[in-house]
């Protein structure tokens, strides 16, 4: 194919003045990111400045109109010079048969190639040049790309912005053309430095530790996409931390190899495992960019599930906001943001719930979409269905915090420790113990300990009787946000390292013991 393209472009007439208008036969060209929902993808933008005939192509080249180019996503001029050098080539071979600005003039006339190109970002310049001349682009001069003026990046925007109504009219969202929707700016890759993905690792020096705090996070990025399942299924850090274990034993059943090449041949759950493997840097080398190749192929695969879809959806929207350290890019949010959309409209289809968006998914439209979403009106438009879960979710947590504040209203004292300064606070009255004694029922104190309830029996002594006030002194209302839980816990107030304030609840506890006793026994570490 890319034969084929390089022999019809280097057999095109080539001159310094175009054949139409008597103007010079210099191009400009840039890369974009177009976000309109529900198929989004890159497009290259071309240009001439002068007779201003403009043209876009959905990227990869040959996308269908109705999908989206998500297998398509370059972070730097090289990732992205083959398919624009290939892009570009197919745009002047097939120049008057495809859709132009101004149509009717450029169609009057043949094929025929640029005499020159420039673009905005110099990686992408450096590299398109290089790749025409290893694609073997007879003409010289395109192997070297120039790099745009001020004046005519300025004018190559104001082009594509009239483009762009156009581009908007023809999309689903045609209806609301008056509605105001951020215009893409062309990309520049030269000022965009990728963050390292392999997480900060907390053991070091002991063997096997370094791997299982790899699984263990594997296992916590799996757990926290997955749509939610039903009431019984077991959550949180013990299952992550089980789950650790069984990632372990199967790199050891599947090593690098053998998953790889299973992947290669269409397994959608391998294709998964690899790619997390590859983003971890667990059994293999860490590759960023191979990794999110791989959970795209769980995407475009007919044998995946609509649940490992919508999980490998959610675990995509951490691949684009951690990015960079110093920002989250805009055609990284919206992309991030696609990915949740699809997370939870895959979500409805296999889970009987009002709210079918993962914690991955909740976590990032609370604590990145929604801020973003104040100077980008169009998210809500964009993004209904994560947009609908993640009021949903933010209406049901309003609600069960108002009842409890209600309950604990009513009866204060049955939810926080009676000792003076013990700060632990319950969302349930079962996890705490009320006084046996024979004060009256609405003034029993409640303790979390039996130590704290004997420190307290000095203050407490005196009023343990029928018609007594209130021993207790420190009856404030609770400070915590917390939602019932299905079982109850207790919350103990501690301070962070940075300062905050915080709470530790008991169900974190629990896991963390039950772990430690699994750890211990798995590598027989031995403390005397």
């Amino acid at each position: 194919m890319s034969d084929d393209l390089v022999s019809s472009f280097n057999a095109l007439p080539r001159k310094p003045r175009a054949p139409i208008g008597r103007v010079s036969n210099e191009w400009y060209f840039d890369l974009r990111y177009v976000h309109l929902e529900p198929t989004p993808s890159h497009i290259l933008f071309i240009l001439h400045p002068q007779l201003q005939f403009a043209h876009v192509a959905r990227l990869p080249l040959g996308v269908p109109n109705d999908s989206s180019g998500i297998t398509f996503f370059p972070e730097s001029g090289l990732e992205a010079a083959a398919e624009v050098s290939r892009t570009l080539l197919h745009i002047f071979i097939n120049i008057n048969n495809l859709e132009w600005s101004d149509k009717p003039h450029i169609n009057a006339v043949p094929p025929f190639a640029p005499w020159k190109l420039t673009t905005m970002d110099k990686t992408l310049a450096a590299a398109v040049g290089a790749e025409f001349k290893k694609l073997g682009v007879r003409a010289e001069e395109l192997h070297k790309i120039g790099v745009s003026s001020p004046l005519l990046n300025r004018d190559s925007q104001a082009a594509f912005d009239i483009l762009f109504q156009s581009i908007k009219s023809k999309t689903r969202i045609g209806d609301h053309n008056s509605f105001p929707i951020s215009i893409p700016m062309s990309i520049s890759f030269h000022n965009f430095n990728i963050a390292p993905s392999q997480p900060t690792l907390g053991f070091k020096g002991v063997a096997g530790l370094k791997e299982f705090e790899l699984a263990l996070q594997y296992a916590r990025c799996i757990g926290n996409s997955r749509p939610p399942e039903g009431p019984d299924q077991p959550k949180g850090e013990g299952r992550a931390r089980e789950e650790a274990f069984l990632i372990q034993e199967r790199i050891r059943r599947k090593p690098e190899i053998t998953v790889k090449n299973l992947a290669d041949q269409g397994h959608p759950e391998d294709s998964l495992d690899y790619g997390m493997r590859l983003l971890l840097g667990l059994g293999c080398e860490n590759n960023r960019r191979l990794g999110r190749s791989y959970l795209v192929k769980v995407l475009t695969s007919p044998q995946a599930s609509d649940k490992l879809k919508s999980t490998v959806h959610a675990l995509l929207i951490n691949w684009y906001i951690s990015a960079s350290r110093k920002e989250v890019r805009g055609r990284y949010m919206f992309a991030a943001a696609h990915h949740a959309n699809l997370a939870v409209r895959l979500g409805q289809r296999i889970v009987a719930s009002e709210l079918p968006a993962s914690g991955e998914v909740l976590f990032f439209v609370k604590n990145t979409l929604e801020p973003f979403s104040r100077n980008h009106p169009e998210v809500p438009l964009f993004y209904k269905d994560v947009w609908k879960a993640f009021k949903l979710r933010a209406a049901h947590i309003a609600g069960a915090t108002t009842k409890l504040e209600q309950k604990r209203f009513r009866n204060p004292l049955r939810y926080r420790c009676a000792l003076v300064g013990c700060g632990v606070e319950a969302d349930k009255g079962k996890m705490l113990s009320q006084c046996a004694g024979k004060c009256d029922a609405d003034k029993k104190p409640s303790y979390c300990s039996k130590e704290c309830q004997r420190a307290d029996w000095a203050n407490h002594k005196s009023f343990c009787m029928p018609g007594a006030p209130c021993s207790v002194i420190d009856s404030a209302s609770s400070s915590t946000n917390s939602v019932p839980s299905k079982d109850g816990t207790i919350e103990v107030p501690v301070v962070n390292p940075n300062g905050s304030a915080g709470f530790l609840r008991s169900s974190n506890i629990e896991w963390a013991l039950k772990f430690s006793h699994n750890f211990l026994k798995k590598f027989k570490m031995i403390f005397k």
